[in-house]
């Protein structure tokens, strides 16, 4: 027969375990959902990769490669000196996700401590296509000249830039954006 007293402990038992199990998400890098970081390579000219898992060996692709001062969207904190992140946005619709070693991440105040390597272009087109993919979906918007453009990261035929508000994708051979010195 179950006493009072065994109950009484059982319950409280019950209400520990519900308060570690709400505290325990709060832990760690990632204190709050969508806390953001900015990418810190010790050399500023290089460029951070983003993986498509948190590894290094081959069964991980490198899904582009971003400049210092980007910055991304933790979405969650794995073992291992990895998170998994967004840059830009949701995925598919000018964004992108994977993971990054926390590294070459800064965090919190560190964040304004980081030199910016963000290349700046200029459109000089009139009109020119800003795809949500690197694959020339049939999603896109147009944007018009004399436009701004930061280039977030690149990947061997696509550049992942901002322009004002928007993110996305752009041709890495577009004749119509020039460097800005």
């Amino acid at each position: 027969m179950f006493s009072r007293e065994r109950f009484a402990g059982a319950l409280v038992a019950l209400c520990v375990l519900a308060l570690l199990a709400a505290l325990l998400p709060t832990a760690g890098l990632a204190e709050e959902l969508y806390e953001t970081a900015v990418v810190n390579n010790p050399n500023p000219a290089d460029l951070l990769d983003l993986w498509s898992r948190p590894s290094l060996t081959y069964m991980s692709a490198v899904r582009g490669r971003y400049y210092n001062g980007v910055q991304v969207e933790l979405l969650e904190e794995l073992s291992g000196d990895w998170v998994r992140v967004r840059i830009g946005g949701e995925v598919n619709c000018g964004g992108t996700g994977g993971y990054m070693q926390t590294r070459y991440l800064a965090f919190g105040d560190d964040r304004a401590m980081v030199v910016p390597a963000i290349p700046l272009y200029e459109a000089t087109s009139s009109s020119w296509i800003l795809y949500d993919t690197p694959f020339k979906d049939p999603t896109y918007r147009m944007i018009g000249s004399e436009s701004d453009v930061e280039v977030l990261g690149v990947t061997p035929n696509w550049w992942h830039v901002r322009v004002g508000e928007y993110t996305g994708y752009v041709r890495a051979d577009a004749p119509f954006l020039i460097e800005k010195k």
